[in-house]
């Protein structure tokens, strides 16, 4: 799921479950993700691995018409609206878990749980709640690492943020390679069920220009009168070739890194 992340500490860790590949990733590690940081990790693993057909996801937020995506089951677009959005122009549908909450049947929940387990062996954990917080002794090694800082003596007594990526990244490489209980993975572990899956020409790819334009902003806006368009957040665009149409509704989209660059859909 591109928005699921997990705590460590006082860091989030953005990771990725595919449904077709059942492979899951660690992308990165920040503090507080926004909804940039969630659609960079998205493009980040379409570029590395292509297009899935589908992202098994729980009921976090989409972010309104930002993520979108149709639902597989028609019960869950019942249940939950749809509303069109990046993974509608990527061409990504999504599944909500019948049992979200059953780690057996919720391989979102069984990734989660195994990451909670690996947390403890960090140094720094502070626990998931404040009676296991009390129990740790993640506070008093974050004086000591201020400490450090100072005289740069001994051993860090905590993680930088690369080593604790490298750490996570070994985990999870070894946790892909682990069998698995889940109900449709019939044992096997989740390296191998994405090998024998991936398909023989490999997923399908986008040029990372389409993909900047999939994943652009977009807006509906009416053409002012001298052919200028102005945006929500107060920037305003103009082009002769406007004055054509001015007085008219538009969807407008502009690019999320080159805020220069947009485009009025006919």
């Amino acid at each position: 799921d591109p928005k699921k992340v997990s705590r460590v500490g006082r860091y989030w860790l953005l990771t990725f479950l595919d449904e077709r590949s059942r492979y899951p990733l660690v992308w990165s590690i920040v503090e507080q993700p926004n909804e940039q940081d969630e659609i960079d990790l998205l493009c980040h693993l379409v570029r590395e691995l292509g297009i899935p057909g589908l992202i098994n996801s729980d009921r976090g937020r989409f972010r309104d018409h930002t993520f979108g995506g149709r639902f597989m089951h028609r019960d869950r677009a019942g249940k939950y609206p749809e509303r069109d959005g990046i993974l509608d122009r990527i061409g990504i549908m999504r599944n909500t878990p019948s049992y979200e909450h059953n780690p057996r049947a919720n391989r979102i929940e069984r990734l989660h749980g195994e990451l909670a387990n690996w947390a403890r062996t960090v140094p720094g954990w502070i626990g998931s709640c404040k009676n296991e917080r009390d129990m740790t002794d993640g506070d008093a090694r974050v004086i000591l690492h201020k400490q450090w800082v100072r005289t740069r003596e001994g051993e860090p007594p905590l993680l930088s943020r690369d080593q604790l990526l490298d750490r996570l990244n070994r985990f999870m490489t070894k946790l892909r390679q682990l069998p698995s209980n889940g109900n449709d993975m019939d044992g096997f572990a989740s390296e191998a069920v994405f090998r024998q899956n991936t398909p023989a020409g490999g997923f399908r790819r986008m040029s990372d220009e389409e993909l900047a334009w999939k994943t652009a902003e977009h807006f509906d806006v009416k053409i002012a009168k001298g052919g200028i368009i102005q945006l929500r957040d107060g920037k305003r665009y103009s082009d002769p070739q406007l004055l054509l149409i001015q007085g008219e509704n538009r969807e407008v989209a502009r690019l999320r890194h080159d805020q220069e660059q947009v485009s009025v859909l006919p």
